[in-house]
């Protein structure tokens, strides 16, 4: 992107010219990304494992404790439900509900495919970024929020390195300390 800037102002100022084209999208603000970023999003089995020990940590705790039989029976049962519908929703994305696709499209609009093919609008209000974990909180709707964990086994390395530079320059222009 350097090199394309020098090569438009060698080009204006008439002192040499140059053959390599110059694209004006290159030149305007480096902010701006005018390609979409893709991401295809693949089970993940770090995730998986993360779900099924956190559920079988509170298992254990739940029967430790001084609850009637027939309680602890149904919350184990709602409990082995909801592993069930996280797993499917979020580790194997297996569920017709579930974030299948992920479009960064400008710099806070995203479109979401679902497990059904549906194309969703959203809205980036924030998230979090690390090396090993990134979460964007998302607004579906004036009332509909939902909250996206990408792991990295979730998606290729470079797409996801590419995510984070962008979430990272993002917040670094919207407030420093976010993101």
């Amino acid at each position: 992107m350097v090199r394309a800037a020098e090569a438009a102002k060698r080009q204006h100022s008439g002192r040499a010219k140059s053959n390599v084209p110059v694209a004006r999208e290159a030149i305007t603000n480096q902010w701006d990304f005018a390609v979409p970023l893709h991401l295809w999003l693949r089970p993940s089995w770090r995730l998986a494992s993360a779900l099924l020990i956190m559920h079988a940590g509170a298992a254990i705790c739940l029967l430790k404790t001084a609850l009637p039989a027939w309680m602890t029976w149904l919350a184990l049962l709602a409990m082995a439900w909801h592993l069930l519908y996280v797993l499917g929703q979020h580790a194997f994305r297996c569920t017709g509900t579930a974030i299948t696709e992920f479009v960064l499209v400008d710099k806070t609009q995203i479109t979401l495919i679902t497990g059904r093919g549906q194309s969703m609008e959203a809205v980036l209000l924030g998230g979090y970024s690390h090396p090993m974990l990134k979460v964007l909180r998302l607004r579906l709707g004036p009332w509909r929020r939902r909250a996206l964990v990408l792991l990295p086994d979730m998606v290729e390395a470079d797409r996801l390195r590419e995510l984070r530079v962008r979430l990272r320059r993002l917040g670094a222009r919207r407030n420093p300390d976010s993101l």
